[in-house]
């Protein structure tokens, strides 16, 4: 929990700090959190999974100012968006943030699926000059570097939606509990194929140019009106970039950075943080690994970044954040889960996919995971390069 601060430390997850008026001393209380043990036939898994849910909805629903749902169209923000509207006895108010430019935005799917909920559903667009003006005090919110560009949208969703609501319900936390990042598929399948194998396909992407690639890619997703990959260059580049992992380790580390290159700012041996010694066995449980990756990123990814992104666009705004995958009952139940139960046939969330498909059809959400993407490149090639620009080049 470091800082970029010497001397300065985040308060640890669940802890309460007091000082001492008398003694000068600081003393540190953990929560003791009681572990919840669940027994079930794997069949009614789901039944339960969907009243545990209800019961975190309706907690965080339990208060006397208005509420709503941030809705972006994915799996994790649609279920929350189900229950709640099948659930509760008043009408939901959702709310989505959305690009002009369609190719980097959920927010039509996000209409459907509002449409078929019947909920109270209001789109907000963000463009370049929102961008700017909401960079301007980006730094101040922040205190120390934060990379996660679509923190800047969800600042703009939260001001617009405060008008309307005072607390705001979101998906967070289902990807880490139920295995919806993409490096718990591909890790599986790439270690199928030994090191040499795979050191092959790298050379064969090499020689393809990533542009083309995606032009062939996007040539087919309008012809067969299917998204076979959503963002493929960043997706290609990244599997160039991680393929020839030499550990279950190395590969876990290289799913998170960005950074491949030798730079002296970034130190990534510092980065990598063994979850599994796996330098002298041949017989490794890769499923148990990857339920250790998503462990991990429970307690790191998710904490530090995704937490630190949507509690501080929120709090900017005066709005409140309200987290239903979170509940401790749903997080111990997610973990007791096996993977077969939360992966399979190359897709993750099984089981949110299955309780889903009990509200909506399967055609309004079964797609390729896109996550939510900023235009920037588009951005600081056009619409923002005078301020790019201004911005590298000031002398000040």
């Amino acid at each position: 929990h470091k800082t970029i601060y010497q001397e300065v430390k985040n308060v640890k997850p669940g802890s309460l700090l007091k000082y001492g008026l008398e003694s000068k001393k600081i003393t540190e209380t953990l929560w003791k959190k009681k572990v919840n043990i669940f027994s079930i036939h794997s069949e009614l898994k789901s039944e339960k999974l969907d009243n545990l849910l209800t019961e975190s909805i309706k907690e965080q629903t339990d208060c006397e100012v208005p509420y709503g749902i941030f809705l972006s169209g994915g799996i994790d923000s649609s279920l929350i968006t189900a229950i709640a509207t099948k659930k509760l006895s008043k009408k939901i108010k959702t709310f989505t943030i959305s690009f002009k430019n369609r190719n980097y935005s959920e927010g039509k799917f996000a209409n459907k699926i509002a449409e078929n909920l019947k909920t109270e559903h209001f789109e907000f667009f963000f463009d370049k000059d929102d961008m700017i003006d909401t960079i301007e005090n980006f730094f101040e919110l922040n205190d120390q570097p934060f990379a996660d560009v679509s923190k800047l949208p969800l600042i703009l969703l939260s001001r617009l939606s405060r008008n309307k609501i005072k607390i705001a319900l979101s998906g967070d936390g289902a990807d880490e509990l139920f295995g919806g990042y993409n490096r718990y598929i591909w890790i599986k399948r790439l270690s199928l194929l030994s090191l040499n194998k795979r050191i092959f396909l790298k050379k064969i992407l090499d020689i393809f140019d990533s542009n083309k690639i995606e032009s062939i890619l996007k040539i087919y997703n309008y012809i067969s009106k299917k998204n076979l990959i959503a963002y493929p260059d960043e997706k290609i580049q990244r599997l160039k970039n991680i393929i020839t992992f030499e550990s279950l380790d190395s590969f876990y580390m290289l799913s998170q950075i960005k950074w491949h290159d030798k730079n002296p700012l970034i130190e990534t041996s510092k980065l990598n943080k063994s979850l599994y010694d796996d330098r002298n066995k041949k017989n490794i449980n890769i499923d148990n690994f990857i339920l250790k990756m998503m462990k991990s990123d429970q307690n790191d990814y998710l904490i530090d970044n995704c937490l630190v992104k949507s509690d501080r666009a929120t709090m900017m705004n005066s709005l409140e954040l309200r987290l239903p995958f979170l509940n401790d009952k749903v997080v111990d139940f997610g973990n007791s889960l096996k993977l077969e139960e939360k992966i399979q046939n190359r897709k993750g969330k099984l089981i949110l996919r299955n309780l889903l498909s009990n509200y909506i059809p399967k055609t309004l959400f079964d797609r390729d995971k896109t996550g939510f993407h900023v235009p920037l490149g588009s951005w600081f090639k056009n619409e923002l390069k005078d301020l790019v620009e201004k911005t590298i080049y000031n002398k000040k």
